[in-house]
Formats: structure tokens, sequence, C-alpha cells
């Protein structure tokens, strides 16, 4: 698992959302990226935290970190 509160520094602060983002604005990024997904985006870039990764590894890491913030979602919300 993802452990929740990890500080983001350097580059890795550009990963932090603005603090006014909204549910439905969060959830309208989420589908965009979703869909950029299914049209078969790959990783580009390594990643800030954990360097270079396999697409499955990438693939991974991107479902636990989007099942760690909708954990914190009201079902209604969602």
């Amino acid at each position: 698992p993802i452990p929740a509160g990890i500080t983001l520094r350097g580059q890795s602060r550009v990963l932090i959302p603005e603090p006014d983002i909204s549910s439905e604005q969060g959830l309208s990024e989420l589908r965009a990226q979703i869909k950029r997904l299914q049209d078969g985006a790959k990783m580009t870039h390594p990643s800030p935290i954990f360097g270079r990764l396999d697409q499955d590894q990438w693939m991974g890491l991107h479902l636990r970190h989007a099942a760690l913030h909708l954990s914190f979602l009201d079902p209604g919300e969602a």
C-alpha cells in the first residue's frame, strides 16, 4: 500500500493540487486521465518519487494512488 502523508519535495511539488479544487473538478480530472489510459497512454517520464518504472509498475502505482484518494471521498460524491 501507499502510505498517506508523503511530503513532496523539489520537482515533486508540482504534483500538489491547488487547495480550492472541488471534488467535482477532481473527479473530472480523474475521468480525463482514465480516458487517456484507455486510449493507450504510456509513461513517458520517470516518476519524481520512484524513478523509471515499467508500464505494469506505473499502472499499478497509479491505480493504488487513485484508490487511496478515492477512499477519502464521501460515497455520495463519486
